[in-house]
C-alpha cells in the first residue's frame, strides 16, 4: 500500500509530461495518410503505398548525399565518412536481398490482396534507414 501512492504520482507525472510533448510527423507518412483517406479500393491504396515507398527511397538517397557532403568537410575525420559509406553499402545489399526474398515469397501469388503487403514490406526496410540517415545528418549539423 505504501508504494501505490508514490507509483501513482510518478505515473501521473509521466502521463502529463508525455501529453505535453509534440510528435514530429514525417511528410511522407502525412502524405500517405492523406492519400489513404481518399483511396478506398485496393489498387488506389496500392498506389498510395507505392508513392510512399518511392518517397522514402528518395529520402534515403538525398539524405545520404547530404550526409556525405557534410562529412567531406575538411574538419571531419575521413574515417567517419568511410564508415558511413560502408554502412550504406551494406544496407543496400541487405535491402536488395530482402526485396528479392519478398519477390520470391509474393511474386507468383495471384490476386490484388498480395500487392499492398509486398509494398509495405519494402517500406518497412527503407523507412528505418531514411530516419537513421536523417538522425545522423541532424547530429552533424
Amino acid at each position: 500500500m505504501r508504494l501505490i501512492l508514490p507509483a501513482a504520482a510518478i505515473l501521473i507525472c509521466c502521463c502529463f509530461s508525455a501529453y505535453g510533448q509534440k510528435t514530429h510527423v514525417n511528410p511522407v507518412d502525412s502524405a500517405l495518410t492523406k492519400c489513404l483517406v481518399h483511396a478506398r479500393a485496393t489498387m488506389p491504396r496500392a498506389e498510395c503505398y507505392s508513392n510512399a515507398e518511392a518517397a522514402w527511397e528518395k529520402d534515403v538517397d538525398s539524405t545520404y548525399k547530404a550526409l556525405i557532403a557534410k562529412l567531406s568537410a575538411a574538419d571531419r575525420p575521413a574515417e567517419l565518412k568511410t564508415s558511413v559509406e560502408k554502412t550504406q553499402s551494406a544496407w543496400e545489399q541487405f535491402r536488395d536481398a530482402e526485396f528479392e526474398l519478398f519477390s520470391q515469397e509474393y511474386g507468383k501469388k495471384r490476386g490484388t490482396g498480395y500487392i499492398i503487403p509486398r509494398i509495405t514490406m519494402r517500406i518497412d526496410v527503407i523507412k528505418p534507414r531514411a530516419l537513421e540517415l536523417e538522425r545522423l545528418l541532424d547530429a552533424y549539423e
